[in-house]
């Protein structure tokens, strides 16, 4: 996995609201602040049913239904 595969995969997993920002920042390898992010509360939902041995989407479409 490249760093640019990384990114667009935690791009896409705070789109869908799997992982969030904490709000924390550290600094990367040159230094920088980064943007701390971690699983939501949506997401360990989802993450139960992946562990029931759901598939992923499945999972997600589940978490979604049991927030309504």
């Amino acid at each position: 996995m490249t760093k640019d595969d990384a990114v667009a995969a935690r791009l896409e997993l705070t789109r869908l609201g799997y992982v969030e920002d904490s709000g924390e920042r550290r600094p990367d390898p040159t230094g920088r602040m980064q943007p701390v992010y971690r699983i939501s509360s949506f997401g360990h939902i989802a993450l139960r049913y992946v562990d029931q041995g759901f598939s992923y989407e499945e999972a997600m479409a589940l978490a979604r239904a049991s927030l309504n």
